[in-house]
């Protein structure tokens, strides 16, 4: 894989971070737009790539935003189009386990975005409680954009807990 491996810099850092990575994934979630190109450093964090050829480290940064599009489809769709993706590149299919998954959706729920956050609603669900998610839906519950985010919320949290008990 070492042959792989393109040189960039990190947006938003401005000593100019150079990062060595590999393309992973490239997705179409909306067909009117470009690809999202997901991309792995060498050091196994998660990049997507810039127009300008720049890649945001979407973990480092905590800046989930690139990755949205990919909350256009069905989480079940999202995933397979990632392990597709990652057979056809060579890469282990176990690097699906470690996507950030729960803190994408996190990010939706809480950007501020009716549109967003409604898109993400659709994958809490399927992915489960974690720290991340419970603390993303506990705020929405408290502070959601919307009166029907907020009633979702406390929905989902309610059915986790339910959950827990049994």
């Amino acid at each position: 894989m070492n042959d792989r491996f393109a040189v960039a810099s990190v947006r938003g850092h401005s000593d100019g971070q150079i990062v060595r990575w590999v393309l992973v994934a490239s997705l179409k979630p909306l067909a009117a737009e470009p690809p999202l190109e997901i991309g792995l450093t060498e050091h196994g964090q998660w990049v997507v790539a810039a127009a300008d050829g720049s890649v945001v480290d979407v973990q480092a940064a905590e800046n989930y935003l690139p990755l949205f599009p990919l909350l256009e489809l069905p989480i079940d769709e999202a995933r397979d189009q990632l392990k597709t993706e990652f057979t056809k590149r060579g890469v282990n299919e176990k690097w699906l386990q470690l996507f950030p998954f729960h803190d994408l959706v996190a990010a939706g729920l809480t950007i501020r975005s009716k549109s967003w956050a409604s898109l993400a609603f659709r994958w809490v669900e399927n992915l489960g409680p974690s720290e991340t998610l419970c603390a993303a839906v506990d705020l929405v519950r408290t502070m959601g954009l919307t009166q029907a985010q907020r009633h979702e919320a406390a929905r989902v949290l309610s059915a986790w807990r339910r959950r827990r008990k049994s």
